[in-house]
């Protein structure tokens, strides 16, 4: 039975993985992003306030270590040297990420730079706003985390030690004789507690805290 059960709920519990492997990816790159871009933007509305131009400025952080935003700028430039438009870059490096704060950095940047409005405030102004959001995601991360852990200590704590009880009570002949419903409570179904439920839930648990790492 138990080897049933594992043959049943392994292949499943695969699947759920292999898909949310795709979206936590891109999740837990938008957040690098997201930690990243503050300081990038710092960076670029001093070299514009000193009177650098906005490709230069982004070419000194394409070569800085900002990691994805680096990278980012890097994808940009080769398209802006291709010939693609500054702006048409901008825009397409921002359909390609999941990061609201680059979407909405890159939206302001273009703007200022079709209008000719003042790159550098702009930058810090974004930059202010983007690492407020990214304290208050991990804010809203712990509070998760704290409701999650006193789910997990139930699950592996209590469940089993209750499941335990049950069965010990389950396996005694006047229980089984005036209340059959506690022969569930059978050494098969502790198995299955103690090696497929119980670690299943510890391991989603480290799979949660590895994908939402907020960094």
């Amino acid at each position: 039975t138990v080897f049933l059960f594992l043959a049943i709920i392994e292949p499943i519990f695969a699947f759920f993985i292999a898909l949310l492997y795709p979206s936590n990816k891109a999740k837990k790159l938008a957040n690098e992003i997201d930690k990243n871009l503050p300081f990038a933007l710092r960076h670029m509305s001093i070299e514009i306030r000193a009177g650098v131009s906005i490709y230069k400025s982004m070419e000194s952080i394409a070569h800085s270590d900002y990691g994805p935003v680096s990278e980012g700028f890097r994808w940009v430039l080769a398209n802006i040297d291709k010939g693609v438009p500054t702006e048409e870059a901008l825009e397409k490096w921002s359909e390609r990420t999941r990061s609201e704060g680059l979407r909405r950095a890159i939206a302001h940047i273009v703007r200022a730079i079709r209008t000719g409005g003042n790159l550098s405030e702009v930058m810090i102004t974004i930059a202010e706003d983007v690492a407020f959001e990214h304290r208050m995601k991990i804010a809203d991360f712990a509070e998760k985390l704290n409701l999650m852990g006193l789910f997990l200590m139930f699950v592996t704590v209590v469940f089993p030690v209750m499941s335990t009880i049950l069965t010990v009570i389950g396996s005694t002949p006047t229980i089984q004789r005036y209340l059959p419903l506690f022969t569930l409570f059978s050494p098969t179904f502790l198995m299955i507690v103690y090696f497929v439920i119980v670690p299943s839930f510890i391991l989603l648990f480290l799979y949660y805290i590895k994908s939402a790492d907020q960094g």
